[in-house]
C-alpha cells in the first residue's frame, strides 16, 4: 500500500531541518547506537518536540544478548565481532544503558525505562533470515569482518552457515537485549 499522509525526508540526525515544536512524538529505535555522537542526536530531536510531547527511544545492550542450542557458538562468535566492528567504528552496541541519563541530561524530569528484549529479532527462525540477508545480500557488513580481519572468507561462510543452520534446529533460542525509555518534555 502507498502510504499517502507521512513525508519521508532524509537528513542528518545532529541538525533538524524541522521547525521547533513541531512534533508530538519523537522516536529512536536503533539509530542512535549506531552514531558516533549519540548524545548530540538528541538535542535537535527535543528542539522539535513540542512541550508535553514524548520522547521514545529503544537501543540495543548487545553484551546482553544471548543465545543457546545446537549451533548456538556460531552466533556466538558473530555476535563478537558485531560488538567489535561497531566499537572500532565509533558506535555504542550497549547504548541503551544510557538512555534514562540522556534524556535526564535534557531536562526530562520524569523518564522511565525497562530492560527488554527485541520480540522480532529474539525468534531465531527471523534472526537467522535476517542476518543470513544482511551477511550473503552485499549490506557489506560480511566483507567488512572480513577486511578487518575478524574472520577468514571461509570463516565468514561457515558462521553465516552456522547461523541458517542453528535457526531451524528444534531447540534453538535467543535473546537480543535493548533498553526502551519514554519521556515526556516538561510543558513549561
Amino acid at each position: 500500500k502507498r502510504i499517502r499522509n507521512a513525508r519521508f525526508e532524509v537528513a542528518s540526525a545532529y541538525e533538524s531541518i524541522f521547525p521547533e515544536r513541531s512534533f508530538d512524538l519523537i522516536t529512536f529505535s536503533g539509530v542512535l547506537c549506531h552514531l558516533t555522537e549519540p548524545h548530540r542526536a538528541l538535542a535537535p530531536a527535543d528542539r522539535v518536540l513540542a512541550p508535553g510531547g514524548l520522547l521514545t527511544a529503544r537501543e540495543p545492550v548487545k553484551h546482553g544478548d544471548w543465545f543457546s542450542g545446537s549451533g548456538s557458538e556460531f552466533l556466538v562468535e558473530f555476535n563478537r565481532a558485531l560488538i567489535a566492528d561497531w566499537t572500532e567504528r565509533g558506535a555504542h552496541p550497549d547504548f541503551g544503558q544510557s538512555l534514562a541519563v540522556s534524556f535526564r541530561a535534557l531536562g526530562y524530569e520524569t523518564v522511565t525505562s525497562w530492560p527488554a528484549y527485541s520480540t522480532a529479532l529474539s525468534d531465531p527462525g527471523h534472526l537467522g533470515a535476517t542476518l543470513s540477508r544482511a551477511l550473503r545480500e552485499g549490506s557489506g557488513l560480511a566483507e567488512r569482518l572480513v577486511k578487518s580481519g575478524k574472520f577468514s572468507p571461509e570463516r565468514m561462510m561457515e558462521i553465516i552457515l552456522g547461523i541458517e543452520r542453528w535457526s531451524t534446529a528444534g531447540d534453538a533460542m535467543g535473546g537480543i537485549a535493548e533498553v526502551v525509555a519514554l519521556a515526556r518534555k516538561p510543558t513549561v
